[in-house]
Formats: C-alpha cells, structure tokens, sequence
C-alpha cells in the first residue's frame, strides 16, 4: 500500500508546488504586505495574516478540484499493482460491460466531486472570514 500511495502522491503534488509557489511569491510583492512590514509588523505575522490567507484561496480551489481526480487515480493504481480493491473491480467491470457497477463507480465519483467542492468552500470561510456562505 505505502507505494501506490507515494506514486499517486508524488505525481499529483509534483507539478503543483510550482503553481503554488507561484501564489506566495506574488503575494509577498504586494503594497499592504509593504505597509505591514512598514508599521513593524513581524515577519511571522505578516506571513501569517497576509500572504498566506490570500495565497491559499487558489491553492485551496486547486487542491480541492484535484482530490477527486486522486480517487481515481488510486482506481488505476490499485489495478496497476494488482491490489484488491474497487480499482480491480472497476477494471473487471469495464471488461464484462458491467454497466451497474460503472454507473455506481460514476455516481461515487460525482458524489465526491460534490463533497470536495463543499469542503473547499467551507475552508474558504475558515481562511477569509470577508467569503460568506448564502
């Protein structure tokens, strides 16, 4: 189990971290992180209150969007090292044309979908308290 899980972890992460490092490079540019900075704000406080709050907005909207693209990964790589799972059984499935388990594997992954994205919008609230729910 641990090296399915480091590849799907390593190939889903690996081109991210540029995308948000990006983020956070931009936000330390910014003029109220200056003016933070200018009124003797630490460099801990700075970082904590004002880069990171508004650099995790879009690395929360991309982490999220890709958490359902995980599951599936984790279908591919449990058929791909022969691990007994739903991978196997989804792969069976799709061989038979077994179109009830298909269905089932879509709405679960369409479920998910849902969840990650109501998860993400929840975690905007925790990291700005300025996004309101309606």
């Amino acid at each position: 189990m641990p090296l399915p899980l480091l590849m799907g972890l390593m190939v889903s992460l690996g081109p991210d971290i540029r995308f948000y490092r990006s983020f956070f490079v931009e936000e330390i540019g910014q003029d109220y992180v200056r003016t933070a900075r200018a009124k003797g704000l630490s460099e801990r406080a700075v970082m904590l209150k004002h880069v990171l709050r508004n650099a995790l907005i879009p690395v929360v909207t991309s982490v999220m969007m890709s958490l359902p693209y995980m599951l599936i990964g984790a279908l591919v790589l449990e058929s791909f090292f022969g691990i007994p799972g739903m991978g196997n059984e989804v792969v069976m499935a799709v061989n038979k044309s077994d179109f009830p388990v298909i269905k089932a594997i879509t709405i679960y992954i369409a479920i998910a979908t849902m969840v990650f994205n109501l998860l993400g919008d929840l975690v905007y609230k925790l990291i700005d308290p300025r996004v309101q729910l309606k």
